[in-house]
């Protein structure tokens, strides 16, 4: 379902090679050279976030829901460090309220709020497909630190299974 939207979207703006992500022509389009290393750590940066925004989506968290942003920035951090989920008051919240200017206490607020909107008003079967049985069961929802690790995750599978069957044109 999610490969299909961003076949679709990267397809239209031109991004696809037989149906995989073209990081050089996507680099050529932003006007730097193909082999621009900050240039793919950037697309990939960018897939990732993209990746993340549309599994939330699924789930039924949209954009203006308190706490997306913070959703997004807390699973790219623990995708590229899984120990910063054992962490969250202590290190992950003060990286994403810095980034933020904003306080750890409303990071962590903001974040309960959106897993809250999702297991109230969000799709059961998008949430199980992405988070498996990981609800806290006293509460039936997940915990920040569940949500945000069960989503990083999925992330970091999805990674390898992009670079594992990435093309030659891609890096």
């Amino acid at each position: 379902m999610i490969g299909e939207l961003f076949k679709n979207f990267f397809g239209q703006m031109g991004f696809l090679d037989n149906g995989s992500f073209n990081a050089t022509s996507f680099l050529l389009r932003l006007g730097l050279p193909e082999q621009h290393e900050m240039g793919v750590l950037l697309v990939e940066e960018k897939a990732l976030e993209c990746q993340i925004a549309a599994m939330l989506r699924l789930i039924g968290v949209q954009p203006n829901v308190r706490g997306w942003r913070y959703i997004v920035d807390g699973v790219k951090l623990v995708a590229a460090d899984e120990e910063l989920a054992h962490h969250m008051t202590k290190e992950l919240y003060p990286a994403i309220a810095a980034k933020h200017d904003t306080t750890t206490s409303r990071v962590e607020r903001c974040i309960r709020h959106a897993i809250e909107w999702a297991y109230t008003n969000g799709n059961p079967d998008m949430l199980k497909h992405y988070l498996g049985n990981i609800a806290a069961y006293d509460k039936g929802k997940a915990t920040n630190a569940a949500f945000i690790a069960g989503l990083a995750s999925w992330c970091r599978e999805w990674r390898k299974r992009k670079r594992n069957g990435s093309s030659s044109g891609e890096r």
